[in-house]
């Protein structure tokens, strides 16, 4: 599985330093499933520590092991070891060259990982330390990734493994905002998973989901799960559609997207309330490009508003989000640099962002769905 970050392609040391963080999330998710009364945290005390465990994280696709290679993450636990006499140890580790296993040490196999700071501690420490000590030697990446799929199949009795990767996908996306906020905030129990389930606020698809998956299972899942409504009244009442363009978009394919996210999202007439015209957010996309797809649409009497009245008006943004004549208006066009001003919207929004290269932080609270795509192609299949 490919990490969607960085292309393989691109292997350096931004490469193999997201890699560790999606491996150590995967591990954590791994623990959070096999202990579900235990409060795991993570990045507090080391990568990952839950009652009587304190876990080091090192994956090293690219190395041979040599014992110097995890001298310092060892040199770390004997601290913690001193400070935390109740607690055992573990480091979990892959290199190219160590099958996996779980293995305990001696002091003289401690000394020769040490090296030159083996006479740092006394006997009586390190004696104290590997009595507490272990190291796994892990599986890769893709095998770990692919363990914790059959995991979350397994414990939430899940029909298929594309449905476990949605499940995988909200998960990791939880880690990844926690790992970045306060400490205290950095911990989950399976609880805490059930319920991020439940509510499903914000989840992130990687370019690593579709390299599992395959292109067609991966577009499916999501389509599944987003775009296919049964309901004739579509529910919540508001949502912005956010379209990263690289450059080599057709006008002919963005009016198709816009025409399938008007058919998929507005209901005009009495339904208009509950389901009103979608906002698009075409980010990236050449001025003069949007002015003549603007320019075709009113040639097809397909009316749209983009928050001005005239030649030359300034932008009123409170137009725009009051949506007038909601019954002629089938899309709304907003600007990325208006997007903040979503945040004035009362009710419930949600926010679909399809991405190529790089998905933006939104600064307004929404539910949000952050989906890549290869092309425009991949849209147009999402929303039919």
């Amino acid at each position: 599985m490919g990490i969607g970050v960085l292309d393989k392609q691109d292997k350096d040391g931004g490469y193999y330093a997201i890699k560790g963080f999606l491996y150590q999330f995967d591990l954590t998710l791994i623990e959070i499933l096999n202990n579900p009364e235990s409060k795991v945290r993570f990045e507090v005390e080391q990568d990952i520590d839950y009652d009587k465990y304190v876990i080091q994280v090192k994956h090293k696709e690219s190395q041979r092991y040599t014992p110097s290679k995890i001298r310092a993450a060892i040199v770390q636990l004997i601290e913690l070891s001193k400070k935390f006499r109740d607690k055992k140890f573990k480091l979990y580790c892959h290199f190219q060259d160590r099958e996996e296993e779980t293995i305990e040490i001696d002091v003289e196999e401690l000394d020769r990982i040490l090296g030159v700071e083996a006479s740092n501690y006394e006997k009586v420490i390190k004696q104290d330390f590997i009595e507490r000590f272990l190291i796994q030697f892990s599986p890769n990446y893709e095998e770990t990734f692919t363990k914790l799929l059959k995991l979350i199949q397994g414990k939430y009795e899940l029909e298929n493994q594309e449905l476990a990767v949605y499940y995988h996908a909200m998960f990791r996306t939880e880690l990844s905002k926690r790992s970045i906020t306060e400490r205290q905030s950095r911990e989950l129990q399976k609880k805490d998973l059930d319920i991020i389930i439940n509510e499903n606020n914000k989840v992130v698809f990687d370019k690593g989901y579709q390299d599992y998956l395959s292109r067609e299972k991966y577009l499916k899942l999501i389509r599944k799960q987003y775009f296919i409504h049964n309901k004739p009244h579509i529910i919540p009442h508001e949502r912005v559609l956010i379209f990263e363009c690289v450059g080599n978009e057709k006008k002919e394919d963005i009016i198709d997207i816009i025409y399938l996210a008007s058919e998929k999202f507005y209901r005009g007439g009495e339904n208009v309330s509950s389901s009103p015209s979608p906002l698009l957010c075409f980010r990236g996309i050449e001025r003069e490009k949007l002015i003549e797809i603007k320019r075709i649409l009113v040639d097809k009497e397909f009316y749209f508003n983009d928050g001005t009245f005239f030649d030359g008006d300034r932008m009123r943004i409170r137009q725009l989000l009051k949506n007038s004549q909601p019954d002629q208006v089938k899309i709304r066009f907003i600007e990325e640099k208006n997007l903040s001003s979503l945040k004035e919207i009362n009710g419930t929004l949600e926010s679909y962002q399809f991405y190529k290269k790089q998905k933006l932080i939104l600064e307004y609270d929404s539910k949000e769905v952050s989906i890549y795509i290869n092309d425009i192609e991949d849209i147009k299949k999402l929303l039919r």
